[in-house]
């Protein structure tokens, strides 16, 4: 396919050709009666580049593809040693997941800050400086699409997520619960919304009350439907199984992550309190939407409306056809020449202010809603977590005054001590010399910033990716008490992150050193007794000794009982039997420390114990099949064997499910206990096969 643009000259948005290309694409915009594909062909393999600090490299790359007018692909093949990086990075992820999840969890942590920095800066009121914004944010922000182009279950040759690994039904649960959220919050009352919502959140990381903001947009969108109890009941069912399960393979992360960062579509942009106004996600989506309203009246308006609520394609679309000076309806767009010029100078500003931007970032407080694990840590999460079920139920517990350094703080740290030099040179080993040399660098960082108008009797504590959470970190990393200096106390928590231990115990499950770093302070508390309470559907259990250290350690006393009631009787959280059966079955099974002065009770931990799902297959050829050519079949088809068949849906494809998922949910809904399994030609990860195991625990696998 050959649209024409203006011949020569250097292109300010280089194609990926990567994840689709122009023929190939999710999205299309006509020109001139011939499609041209919109999305996917501009996404990037850029988050090996950032993971293992060869930025420089992929600059390079990018920078080649720029003045050749050619793709991101042409110029990785040319590079041998970018090449070597991307296949290297990939590799390591097919053989451990949990560098996946750590990938995602780090980069989806850190995007979301620079999309809040990259918002709050105004384009010109001009169709060239809006999309010269969109097209800097895009290329800045890369990282996010190339990780929505993998997740999405494109790029088969490289892509980890597609390692045909059995995967949890219950991963790709949230696509089914966007249209339903508003329904389901209206058939609750007040306490089973709070509870559903804390766990979304737990979830989705952002506080409960930006739920409710997301579920108002959901509902002005979807409505609230017409759902029977029982399709309602089974949703809350899937929220409460998302928020309690554990996943462990690629396959898993693919189908979670697609609907994860799907889902932030709905969040607030604000991830810190009194943040920035507007939609997650609006450093791309508003110049777009900006862009749109500077060609009303013009066809191409109309032709790029049918994309729908799908901001980006919009953007990317007027970003191409202005980059490439493309005639449309007998003349450009805009004016090239000032649109190129506009991305040079937003990539320069964007370059020079976000750093500023970024250092709001560095803190987060109990009252700010984000608790991304790669950006405020496990242990942070779980406090936070306890404290807006607090404020939710109104729960008689006490947390500690306190505040966390962010991974975007401790990152500036590392880097002004030349720390992040030494550790780049190698992300994922690291021998004992340069361990050695990196706590060295770290005694010399001045951390005064963040301990100003920190009280003496303070603890700094470890609060690292991967701690408390299904990475299993508890009691890698330290805390210390501050003993008259907080700003050493933060720095042994962070030289614990270089211990020999904590280097090894990443190393040993293929994880990097490279970031994920928080370190939180914490008013110390003059207590009588602590401990841990154990709360799990088979058993209660409660560990006391003269703190929840020396009980984490066997010290002191051990107690069962068969309720929760009885569990607390002669403990110092007698009292709080209310409290711990809210939390539990909030939260599911959890551990909890705490400690006690005189009658008030202070929750210093929560520690989930998420449960891995089965994720075995049904034998999809031992069942019999029936083939659906078309919507029109499948209102038609009868399925009335006593056995449950594998219905074979070969008309799904990108170019026909937009806006349909409600016609092949009622399909479902109507023969769900007749059909054991669906074949089709979407990607596992896809949206809809999401939704038909998400919702309806129906397996899905792409047909042959």
């Amino acid at each position: 396919m050959s649209v024409e643009g203006q011949d020569g000259g250097e292109r300010k948005l280089p194609e990926g050709n990567v994840f689709g290309d122009i023929e190939d694409d999710e999205f299309t915009v006509n020109v001139e009666g011939e499609e041209a594909g919109t999305f996917k062909r501009f996404e990037y393999y850029t988050m090996p580049f950032s993971v293992t600090g060869e930025e420089e490299l992929l600059e390079e790359v990018m920078q080649e593809a720029e003045e050749n007018g050619s793709s991101f692909a042409e110029e990785l093949e040319r590079n041998e040693e970018a090449q070597q990086v991307v296949q290297d990075f990939y590799s390591r992820m097919k053989q451990n997941p949990g560098l996946s999840k750590e990938m995602m969890d780090n980069l989806l942590a850190d995007i979301y800050v620079d999309d809040n920095v990259i918002a709050e800066m105004e384009a010109d009121d001009t169709l060239e400086d809006k999309m010269g914004k969109f097209t800097a944010g895009w290329k800045h922000l890369a990282d996010f699409y190339g990780i929505e182009g993998l997740v999405g279950g494109d790029a088969e040759e490289l892509n980890p997520f597609l390692n045909g690994e059995d995967a949890s039904m219950v991963a790709g649960g949230l696509d089914s619960l966007e249209t339903v959220l508003p329904a389901l919050r209206e058939n609750m009352d007040e306490e089973e919304w709070n509870r559903a919502a804390i766990r979304l959140s737990s979830v989705v990381e952002r506080e409960h009350t930006q739920i409710d903001e997301a579920v108002d947009m959901l509902e002005e969108m979807h409505g609230l439907g017409d759902y029977d109890q029982e399709f309602l009941d089974d949703s809350a069912q899937v929220l409460t199984d998302l928020a309690n399960s554990r996943f462990d393979t690629n396959a898993e992360f693919g189908k979670f992550y697609n609907t994860f960062i799907r889902f932030h579509n709905w969040m607030p942009l604000n991830i810190k309190e009194g943040g920035p106004e507007g939609d997650q996600y609006d450093s791309i989506c508003a110049p777009a939407d900006d862009g749109m309203e500077k060609i009303e009246g013009r066809a191409i308006h109309s032709d790029l409306d049918e994309i729908g609520d799908a901001t980006s394609p919009k953007g990317l679309a007027l970003s191409w056809l202005l980059d490439e000076g493309i005639e449309v309806d007998g003349e450009t767009l805009g004016d090239r020449e000032s649109f190129q010029d506009s991305v040079d100078e937003w990539e320069q500003r964007i370059d020079e202010e976000l750093s500023e931007g970024r250092s709001n970032y560095t803190e987060f407080t109990m009252d700010d809603p984000a608790m991304y694990s790669g950006l405020v840590g496990g242990k942070w999460k779980g406090l936070k977590l306890l404290n807006d079920a607090q404020e939710a139920f109104d729960l008689g517990y006490e947390i500690p005054d306190g505040k966390v350094v962010s991974s975007v703080g401790v990152e500036q740290m590392l880097e002004d001590a030349g720390v992040q030099e030494l550790v780049e040179e190698d992300v994922f080993e690291m021998d004992e010399e340069r361990r050695e040399e990196v706590i060295d660098r770290i005694d010399d960082i001045d951390v005064s910033e963040y301990v100003e108008g920190v009280g003496e009797d303070t603890i700094a504590r470890s609060s690292m990716y991967g701690e408390d959470g299904a990475s299993n970190f508890a009691g890698t990393y330290d805390s210390f008490n501050a003993d008259g200096s907080p700003g050493q106390a933060v720095k042994d928590v962070v030289k614990s992150y270089f211990s020999e231990k904590a280097v090894n115990a990443r190393e040993d499950k293929g994880m990097t050193h490279g970031g994920g770093i928080s370190v939180i302070l914490q008013d110390a508390v003059e207590h009588e007794r602590g401990g841990v309470v154990h709360l799990t559907d088979e058993s209660y259990s409660i560990s006391e000794a003269e703190d929840a250290e020396s009980a984490v350690e066997g010290e002191g006393e051990t107690y069962s009982g068969e309720t929760i009631d009885r569990l607390v009787e002669g403990t110092a959280m007698e009292g709080m039997a209310e409290d711990l059966e809210e939390l539990h079955e909030t939260f599911g099974d959890i551990d909890l420390e705490y400690v006690t002065d005189g009658d008030e009770v202070y929750l210093t931990q929560m520690r989930p114990k998420h449960r891995a799902v089965d994720g075995e297959r049904p034998d999809f050829d031992s069942m019999q099949t029936v083939q659906l050519d078309s919507f029109e079949e499948m209102y038609e088809a009868e399925l009335d064997g006593e056995e449950p068949y594998v219905v074979r849906m070969d008309f799904l494809g990108r170019d026909n499910i937009m806006d349909r998922e409600r016609e092949i949910e009622q399909f479902l809904r109507e023969n769900q206990d007749k059909i054991g399994g669906v074949e089709g030609h979407m990607p596992a990860p896809a949206h809809i096969p999401n939704n038909i195991e998400g919702h309806f625990r129906i397996p899905y696998r792409e047909a042959s």
